[in-house]
């Protein structure tokens, strides 16, 4: 491990000193534990808006996507709830 220096606000400081005493782990451990939880949060594909509107894309062979998309999204999420 790598050593690393942070700054936090009064307020984030003693919430940090709070819940190390309350869950029982160093300030450094739950500091890691939040960025993991956060990294694997914003790395997870099914959790970006955008990615997610990857799953609908594809050759569908239609002419005016470009003009009806909002149409064709609402009838792909009703079959997707179906």
């Amino acid at each position: 491990m790598e050593r690393m220096q942070i700054y936090l606000d009064s307020v984030m400081r003693r919430q940090l000193n709070r819940m190390a005493v309350v869950l029982g782990l160093s300030k450094s451990e739950l500091i890691r534990e939040g960025l993991r939880l956060l990294l694997a949060q914003r790395s997870a594909p099914g959790q970006d808006p955008l990615l997610q509107l990857r799953a609908y894309a594809g050759r569908s062979g239609k002419t005016n996507i470009s003009e009806a998309h909002d149409e064709y999204l609402a009838e792909k999420r009703k079959k997707r709830a179906a």
